[in-house]
This record gives C-alpha cells, structure tokens and sequence, in this order.
C-alpha cells in the first residue's frame, strides 16, 4: 500500500517518487507525477523556487522515516541541552554560583521531552561524544532518572530529573586537568576526583530551593549496598532512594558511553554488569526495573557477533542478559549462551 507524504524541498531525496504534478506560481507544470527525483532534479526545483514536493511512499519507508525524524529530533535537543549544562558548569566553576532556576527550567522543559520520546534509551546509545562527556553524560543520567521515574510512577518527576542533572555538579570544583586526564588517574587524582560528591552537596545545599532529595541524590550516587562506595561508606537502607535511582542510572550512562580511555560497552554486557551488582552493590528493585524494560527495548537490535556475521536479537533470558538468542542473516537461529560467541558491537536498533 502506498502513502502520499509531503516534504520541504530541502528534505527530498533522490529516487522519491512524486505522488502529484509540481506546479510553479504561473500554473506551469514542471514534473509530473510518478518523476522519480534525482539529485539535479531536486537543485532545479530549489531554484525555481518550489517549497515542497508530495511523494509516494510505503508504510515500511513511512514508519522508517518518522523514527528517523524522531531520532533527529532527539538528537538535536540532546546537543542544546548539553550545551546549555555546559555553559551553567562553566559559571558555576568560576562564578561559585548554582544557577537552580535554569536547572529545574531544563528538568521541567527541554529533559521531560527527552524522557517522553519513543525508543528514549535507544536514542541515548547515539550520544559518543568524548570531548564533552561530563555535560552529555548530565543531561544523559538525568534523563534516565526521569525514565525510571516514569515506570516508577513517581508524583515529583521534576525532582528525580534534577537529582540525575545535578549528580556531578561538584565536578566543577575539580581541576580541569584532572577531569580532563585522557589516561588513567593516579591514586591521589582519584581520591580528589572523588571529593566531587562533597563538593556538590556542599554548594547545592545552601540554596533552600533544592529539597534532601536532589541533595541525597548528588551526595549518595556512588555509595554502594555493601558499604563499598564513598563518600561515607553508607550501607543498606542508609541510602536514600534518590540515591539508589542515581546511582544505577549513572553506572549505566558510564558503562554506555565512550571515555577517552577506553570503548563503550554495549548494552548486553552492561546488562549482564547491572545483573551481577543487584546483588549487594545495587538497589535490586531499581536494577530489576532498569533490566527488564532495558531488555525489552532491546529486541530486533541488529548486532555484529564475535565471527563476523550479523544477527538480529530475537530473545533475551534475564539471567543471560549478554547471551541472547538471535537470527543470523541466513535465518540461522543461535542460543549464544553455551558458545563462545560474543556480541560485539551493536550495528542498529
């Protein structure tokens, strides 16, 4: 079945098929319908001042090109979210300022549109830019709180999201050459790195417009279940739920992303990392929650395996997260669990 789509002149692509006449302001026709577009077709059109084209298309292209737009979208957003955490962290290193009013107008506004997007975790996996990874991985963490808030159906969204915006504030009393080392840190860098915590909760907790929550969330999103984490060895229920959201949606925006230092990992094995650390590190509620819609976003992934063919995920065990069943290319079904294959890279989603 075909449809009849409209697109700006600037956004048509060659071999589009026009699905009507395109007439110019005289009642000149200058390509009837059924042309199949070139790409100097499409410059003549630009020139002779057409403003758009209507097109047949499949349902199959249809809903392709929709996600497409929504990817887009998403992306283009992301980017002036971060660019605007960025210029807010930049202040506040100099300034000493916690410009809270911005904050919450992001978290309320631009963020909650993010959390709101279809295939939002799908999208996140887009975002690999090394050189600005502290102010990527804010906007990223806060919106995976606001994801977990969702499914969590929590009454004050705009605190989770601020709680997940704001976790690395403190970083901005770091020395730059610290944050920025591109290789590994020494013993004495890592325990000021560390102090980032502190040094967070510290200068957001002067201002009354941020309740314990956020400031539990800053202050707590690396303390661990066992006692392990820091910066007060909290243990068990000592840690607050912000606490517990943060700390796994940053673990996994980490794991995810690409560091200067090392690859991303991929979602598989991030999940197979989450599975192992529910049981003493990690909240298990929150981890259980993340796991199982992550491992539902996950099917019909296309991946690359370990020997070199291409796969499409078709089924994932919850306690073999990272050793799915797939279909090759060939239609060959695979239980990777039991082989030694291994997922390699993810291709498309």
């Amino acid at each position: 079945m075909q449809y009849i789509r409209r697109y700006n002149i600037k956004y048509a692509k060659p071999d589009m098929q026009l699905a009507n006449p395109v007439v110019v302001g005289s009642g000149a026709i200058i390509a009837n319908e059924k042309t199949i577009l070139t790409a100097g077709m499409i410059k003549s059109l630009i020139n002779a001042s057409v403003s758009y084209v209507d097109v047949y298309e499949t349902r199959e292209s249809v809903v392709v090109r929709e996600l497409a737009d929504i990817q887009q979208h998403f992306l283009t957003t992301h980017g002036e979210i971060a660019d605007s955490v960025k210029d807010i962290f930049q202040k506040a290193r100099y300034f000493k300022t916690v410009p809270v009013e911005q904050m919450k107008e992001l978290a309320d506004g631009s963020i909650q549109s993010l959390v709101d997007t279809p295939g939002v975790l799908n999208h996140l996996q887009m975002i690999q830019d090394k050189d600005n990874y502290t102010f990527n991985h804010s906007v990223n963490v806060a919106v995976i709180c606001g994801i977990v808030g969702k499914w969590l159906k929590h009454d004050n969204m705009t605190e989770i999201v601020m709680a997940g915006l704001m976790h690395d504030f403190g970083k901005t009393q770091i020395p730059l050459e610290i944050l920025n080392k591109p290789g590994k840190l020494t013993e004495a860098e890592m325990q000021i790195t560390q102090k980032h915590t502190i040094l967070g909760w510290d200068m957001c907790r002067k201002d009354s417009r941020l309740g314990d929550s956020i400031l539990a969330g800053i202050v707590e999103h690396h303390e661990r279940l066992d006692g392990s984490g820091y910066p007060f060895g909290l243990a068990g229920d000592k840690i607050s739920r912000f606490g517990r959201i943060v700390a796994v949606a940053d673990l996994y925006d980490a794991m995810t992303s690409s560091r200067v230092y090392r690859q991303a990992l991929t979602p598989f094995s991030v999940l197979k990392e989450l599975f192992a650390d529910m049981f003493g590190k990690l909240d298990p509620a929150t981890c259980t929650l993340f796991i199982d819609n992550l491992k539902e976003s996950l099917i019909g992934y296309s991946v690359l395996l370990s020997d070199g063919r291409e796969a499409k995920v078709i089924h994932i065990d919850r306690n073999r997260q990272s050793k799915p069943v797939v279909e090759t290319a060939d239609g060959q079904y695979l239980e990777l669990e039991g082989t030694n294959l291994e997922i390699i890279e993810v291709i498309s989603s």
